[in-house]
């Protein structure tokens, strides 16, 4: 006869839970933990996308970073193409006429008056006041407008000193006598009435006559120059 079969063995049985309920518990929390996790990511994307990069592309983004709650972001560099700023206003001088020679002889008994813009010189004073800027009146040497002696022959320099270190507006035969008050190699510089700069280099200064009454007359070279603001 066959030999008896051996019993089969008993069913597995999973290991019992703790009688006081804590895997329950654990795999609960497990779970739990999952879950909020999910919902913590998907609501940060959709945070992302509804408010994050306003819709912008990739590159749109590296360019300009988003600002942060307090309105505040790593600004975009400037922009190489923006206009430079303007420089003030320059002013420039063209030459009318250059080394024009020039004689003030003194006065007979009359007004001599210089007009520097012709350049005209009229021994009988008939020259008008607005168009002469010198007038020599017998023993007075008188400047009609604001006249300097320039320490350089530049345009720039003689208006410099125009503006800064005008002569006195009259100069008596006193201080005119001998070339006290102006002597050779002095450079005059006046706005003239019409606008103009001119330089006046004085190439040669008489002697007064016998008496001290006898003033002294004046040669020199003339340079009048149109200026325009650029």
């Amino acid at each position: 006869s066959a030999p008896p079969r051996p019993a089969a063995p008993p069913p597995a049985h999973e290991p019992a839970a703790p009688a006081d309920g804590t895997g329950t518990r654990r795999r609960v929390s497990v779970t739990a933990a999952a879950v909020a996790l999910v919902v913590a990511v998907g609501g940060a994307w959709a945070l992302y996308e509804s408010v994050g990069d306003g819709g912008r592309t990739e590159a749109e983004a590296r360019a300009t970073p988003i600002a942060g709650p307090s309105g505040h972001g790593t600004p975009a560099p400037p922009s190489s193409s923006a206009p430079a700023p303007k420089s003030p206003a320059a002013t420039a001088y063209a030459p009318l006429f250059q080394d024009r020679p020039l004689t003030i002889a003194p006065p007979n008994g009359s007004v001599t008056t210089v007009d520097l813009d012709a350049p005209k010189v009229n021994p009988s004073g008939e020259i008008g006041d607005d168009a002469a800027e010198i007038q020599y009146i017998y023993q007075y040497l008188t400047f009609r407008t604001a006249t300097a002696k320039s320490p350089g022959t530049t345009p720039e320099a003689c208006r410099r000193a125009v503006d800064s270190a005008p002569l006195p507006a009259e100069l008596s035969n006193d201080a005119l006598d001998r070339g006290q008050a102006l002597k050779k190699g002095d450079t005059l510089c006046t706005v003239t009435s019409e606008g103009n700069l001119a330089l006046l280099r004085l190439t040669h200064v008489t002697d007064s006559g016998e008496t001290s009454f006898d003033p002294p007359g004046y040669r020199g070279l003339l340079t009048v120059w149109k200026t325009r603001a650029d």
